[in-house]
Order: C-alpha cells, then structure tokens, then sequence
C-alpha cells in the first residue's frame, strides 16, 4: 500500500512547471504552489522507499494465501498511476520526442540538435541539448520517430508521454528475465528480483522517467535469459537490439556467449581462467550477429553518433572522475594556473574511460569465462564509474542485474562479502532518491525540503541497517 500511495503523490506532484511542458494548464492549481509539488515528491519517494524496504525478502509480510508477494504483480501496481502522468524527474523524454519531430521533418538528430527547429517541440528541451545532436543508437531514433508518427504533429506532451511505452516495454522485459535468470545461475530469485527489478530506481527512472535505458536493460536481461537456454543467435540479435538503443549493451557479448555454452551457476571463489578457444570462437560468431543487427538497424541513419559521444559529458554530474577533475582545476585556478586547470580537468576525465576500459578487459580475459555474470555487472559498473557523465539511471545498468552475482557459502573471509555488495547497492539507492528529491526542490526554489529530502532518507537507511543488524543480514550469507 505505501509504494502504491506514493505513486499516487509522485503522480500529484508532478503536476507542476517543473514536469509539465512549458505553457502547460494541465497543472491546475499545484502549478502555482511549487511547495505542494515539492513535498508531495518528497513524500512519494519516501513512501516508495519504505514500502520497497517492508518487501525485503525475509521481511515481507505473506499474502492471503500464505505465499510471500509475487514482487513483479507489485511493481506493476506501484506503476499504475505513473503510467497516467508526466514524466518526471528528467525531460529527457521531452527531448526524444523533439528528435523524434527532427526526424519527421527530415533532419539529421546526429547532425543538429532539437534547437534546429524552433517552436513547441524544441521549448521543452533543456536549454543545455538545444544545439546538440544526439548520442542514442539509431534503433532509440526510429522508435522516436514512431512515436512521434503516432502522436501527431501538434501534442508535444502526448509524444513524450508515449515514450514510457518503449521504457514499459524494457521493464517488463526485466521483470520477465531477471528471475528466470535467477533460478538458472544458481541466484536467490526473490533477492535478484528484489534489488534489480522492485527497486525504487526502476520505478523513477525507468516507469516514471521513460528513460531509453529501461529498454536497453530489458533486452540484455532478455538476451542474457535466451543464452542460460543456450540460444546464442537470438541472444545475440537482442543484445545487438539493445546496442542499437544505447551502445554500452555492446558488452553482454561476452556474457551470453560464455552462458550458452555453460549455463550453470558460477563457481565459488577467484577466476583465474583464461577464453577457451570454444569460447573465443563462439564469441566472434556472437559479435558478428550483433554487429549485423546494429548496422541493418543504422541503415538511413548512419553512425553520426560516434562523433555525438562526447555529448552527455557535456553536463556537470556526479560521475568520479568529472569531480576529481573539477576538484583539481578550481586548487589550480586558486593559483591562477586557468590553462593549466583546463588540461587536468580533460586529462582526468580522459584517464576514467581508460581506466573503465582497462578493466573491461581485465574482467574479459581472468573473470568471463568463469564467472560471465560477475563480468556483465562488474563491466557495465565500471562504464558508469569511468564516463565523464553520471545519472541516477545509469547505475540500473550494473544495479538491475546484481542480484544475479554468485551466492557464496558462509565462510570466514567471504561471509560478509555479498550482503556488502548488496548494502551498497541498497546505500546507492537511497543516496539517489535523496538526490533526486534534492534537485527537483532546488529547481522548484524549495530548497529547503532538499534538507529535508536527506534528512528522511538518511533515517529511513538507518532504521533498515538496524532491523537488518538484528536480522543478521549484515554478518552472513543470505
């Protein structure tokens, strides 16, 4: 019932100018009381939270029927009433639907960006995108242009509304997969469904956020279920679907084609294995497949986007490296070295991609054909550790499949290992929320309620260590 209540607020106090599009009426009354709207997110996301945490496998309470829930039926439920607003927390699917509206007017999106062609589909794009073409793989442009095909020429917020259809799509693919993945690789299906798929994360960013990355997780999660069934092709052609979404799906190659070969849970302990020939050469037939599949998906589209990559770095965030970066270039600016504090900031940024690749590469050749799940998340978390950009939707990319890693038996040095793991999954979580309610309220010039957005969540993290402590999920293997 919390989770279901908080969509609810989520929904009401998204009624406001900083998720309506611009010249909107739709609002009513809350958009002229942007206290309302801010406190009634605060207390949705605080709801969602508390009742993801009363669903903790372990500490769910049983249905009628004795049976604990059924977690895909309750994300289902808490998505109902976000499917009928506005997207929230991000405009970025205001800016599909204007390179959706680029494509239908016969321009190029990895050439010019939404700002090409000014009037109402290019006013609800962040003035920061207006100029520029976009990153997204051609397969993520033609479902914007269908989209847009659909909604017609004059409903800018109906087009926007009708890419959480693509994002419903790539959830409900997770939820389908993740389990079933679960049950094949030897993982505990309620904890893997519970942290990957009920996860408030999801329910934001990907329900209420519409973003194109709830379709890309889908279908790996689907190609990864097709290769524990030992259908190398058509996991091949998802991943290579999922690539022609957003490009870092490109790595699930590895993963689907060790699965097919071996689909049985991971072995405990280090991998210390090299490729195998058999796996080397399955994988390049695998990449083939995928590489087909993204080249006939770019065809009339091209692949501008290679040279549209850099753009998401082009926003201030959170992301390690950016920070250090901006770290080191405001101590040299104090000196005055400006040239200086320029090229450490581009350097340090550079030095996170090499870093993510090095260890890319590390976990394909010692960790993949042993552990291919553990190689999957730890690869994709090392693309969002490394990119100059960080949002809270890309830590779904690793986030959505961590339940998957490998169980291990209660031992002295690796008892407290995975139920770490998990808590800093679960820390992450609850950071993002809070930062999520944060930004919303300085942007709706609430500012304060961004104090009290921490405040909560920080108590409501510390109340769930402490049932968990007594619980003893903190000190063993679940």
């Amino acid at each position: 019932m919390a989770g279901v209540l908080g969509s609810l607020f989520l929904v009401l106090g998204s009624l406001t100018p900083a998720f309506l599009p611009r010249a909107s009426q739709a609002g009513g009354d809350l958009t002229g009381v942007p206290w309302a709207g801010s406190l009634l997110v605060l207390l949705g996301c605080a709801l969602v939270l508390q009742g993801w945490f009363g669903l903790r496998p372990g500490r769910a309470v049983a249905t009628r029927s004795g049976r604990p829930p059924r977690y895909g039926a309750v994300l289902l439920l808490w998505s109902a009433p976000l499917i009928c607003g506005p997207p929230i927390l991000s405009g970025d699917a205001y800016a599909y639907a204007a390179q959706g509206w680029l494509l239908n007017q016969g321009l190029d999106p990895y050439q010019v960006g939404p700002g090409a062609l000014p009037g109402p589909w290019s006013d609800q794009v962040d003035p920061m995108w207006l100029q520029t073409p976009t990153p997204y793989g051609p397969l993520s442009l033609t479902l914007q242009y269908v989209t847009v095909l659909l909604a017609g020429s004059d409903n800018v917020y109906f087009a926007a509304w009708g890419m959480r259809f693509w994002a419903l799509l790539g959830t409900g693919l997770l939820a389908f997969s993740v389990p079933r993945i679960a049950g094949k690789v030897g993982a505990d299906q309620r904890w893997a469904t519970w942290l990957g798929v009920l996860n408030p994360l999801v329910l934001l960013h990907f329900v209420g956020g519409s973003h194109n990355d709830a379709l890309m997780m889908g279908l790996v999660a689907f190609g990864v279920w097709l290769a524990v069934h030992r259908h190398l092709f058509w996991a091949a052609i998802a991943v290579g679907l999922a690539a022609g979404v957003k490009q870092p799906a490109v790595l699930a190659v590895v993963a689907i084609t060790v699965l097919s070969l071996r689909p049985e849970a991971e072995p405990a302990g280090r991998a210390r294995a090299w490729p195998t020939a058999r796996q080397i050469g399955h994988c390049v037939i695998a990449l083939v497949v995928v590489v087909a599949t993204f080249v006939l998906s770019s065809i009339g589209y091209g692949f501008g986007w290679i040279s549209a990559m850099s753009v998401p770095g082009g926003a201030m965030t959170l992301a390690p490296f950016t920070q250090l970066g901006a770290g080191l270039q405001l101590l040299l600016n104090q000196f005055g070295f400006y040239d200086a504090g320029d090229d450490v900031f581009a350097l340090t940024r550079t030095a996170g991609l090499v870093i993510a690749g090095l260890v890319i590469v590390w976990l394909a050749l010692r960790v993949a054909s042993r552990k291919p799940i553990t190689y999957l998340v730890g690869g994709f978390a090392a693309v969002v550790a490394g990119f100059p950009a960080l949002h809270a939707w890309y830590l779904l990319w690793p986030g959505s499949l961590i339940g998957l890693l490998p169980r291990r038996d209660p031992s002295p040095t690796d008892r407290f290992r995975e139920p770490l793991l998990w808590w800093v999954w679960i820390m992450l979580t609850v950071f993002w929320i809070a930062y999520a309610v944060g930004d919303f309220a300085i942007r709706s010039q609430t500012w304060p309620l961004a104090v009290v957005a921490v405040v909560v969540a920080v108590v409501q993290a510390l109340a769930e260590i402490r049932r968990c402590r007594s619980e003893r999920l903190l000190t063993t293997a679940v």
